[in-house]
């Protein structure tokens, strides 16, 4: 005699709880999932799509131009550097001057009239020596007020405080 239980052998649907099929069950989950895969991608687009419009609003409100221009501006230009590029090279056609860069103001070789252009962004700005001796002497020496010469050395316009 065998030791196989035979009785087992006719194993019938019903007897696993109804006719759950396996494969049904995963063709089911497939689909959910591609149709949940097809939602996301719709939502993704959408979201690209609003982020493109907002950067191509702001640069053109930046520009000072009308948002109508936003239709001629092509779909593939969706950065805000990209937008702002094609605007500066298309800013003719639209009737408004194209952005000059700026460099800051003119620069000078002179080494005295630089280091005096330093010491009066230093007066206008509120910067503070940074303990160059020679940076310092040239702060007190440039300073035209007692006001400024407070302001340089006590941080105020007033003097040291007493005490």
């Amino acid at each position: 005699m065998s030791g196989y239980n035979w009785e087992n052998e006719d194993f019938d649907a019903d007897e696993r709880g109804g006719d759950d099929n396996p494969i049904k069950a995963l063709r089911k989950i497939e689909r959910e999932q591609k149709a949940q895969i097809k939602e996301l991608q719709e939502a993704l687009g959408q979201m690209k799509a609003q982020v493109r419009e907002r950067s191509v609003k702001d640069v053109l409100a930046q520009n000072g131009l009308s948002e109508k221009i936003a239709k001629f501006i092509p779909d593939d230009i969706t950065s805000a550097e990209d937008v702002s590029a094609w605007v500066s090279e298309n800013a003719e056609i639209f009737g408004s001057p194209a952005p000059e860069p700026t460099t800051g103001g003119e620069e000078t070789t002179d080494p005295d009239a630089q280091s005096q252009q330093r010491i009066a962004d230093a007066m206008t700005s509120g910067m503070t020596a940074s303990g160059d001796a020679g940076q310092m002497e040239a702060l007190i020496a440039a300073a035209n007020s007692p006001e400024e010469l407070n302001k340089l050395l006590f941080g105020n316009t007033t003097g040291p405080s007493v005490v």
